[in-house]
């Protein structure tokens, strides 16, 4: 089985006071690590966060620190996939049956769930403004938050 990862999976498992890390972990564990794969555009997004945490005066250096380290750790156990021309085509199958739904999706969330169909794989995420009924032919959607 394939299951692509969105980002806010990523961070929830990166934060050691995440209320739903332990849920995930758990999911995680009935799946081999093979199975898992993130996607360039969440690197990308990931990346982006953590630059603006870096940035953030909020937050303590030390603090900050750790949660780079967290987020890094786990971006390399993941396999990455480029986003590739078959997961464009997808992207844009995603977005003409959405919009035939009345609904407009995110950018990033529009590309993920393309090179989701792309890849054949499940898309997991706790975006369920974004997925949550979204119908598109080889779209599959679970939130493992929940």
């Amino acid at each position: 089985m394939k299951i692509l990862l969105d980002t806010n999976v990523i961070g929830e498992i990166a934060r050691p006071d995440s209320p739903y890390r332990a849920n995930l972990l758990s999911r995680f564990n009935n799946f081999s690590n093979a199975d898992f794969f993130i996607s360039t555009l969440t690197l990308v997004e990931c990346r982006a966060g953590l630059e603006a945490l870096k940035r953030s005066r909020k937050i303590s250096k030390e603090v900050k620190a750790e949660l780079v380290e967290r987020v890094e750790k786990q971006l390399s156990v993941f396999q990455l996939v480029p986003f590739d021309d078959l997961a464009a085509l997808k992207t844009v199958e995603v977005e003409a049956c959405s919009l035939k739904q009345g609904r407009e999706l995110g950018f990033f969330d529009m590309c993920l769930a393309g090179q989701a169909i792309a890849l054949g794989a499940v898309l997991v995420s706790h975006d369920k403004k974004a997925y949550e009924g979204l119908l598109v032919p080889g779209f599959v959607w679970e939130d493992w938050f929940v």
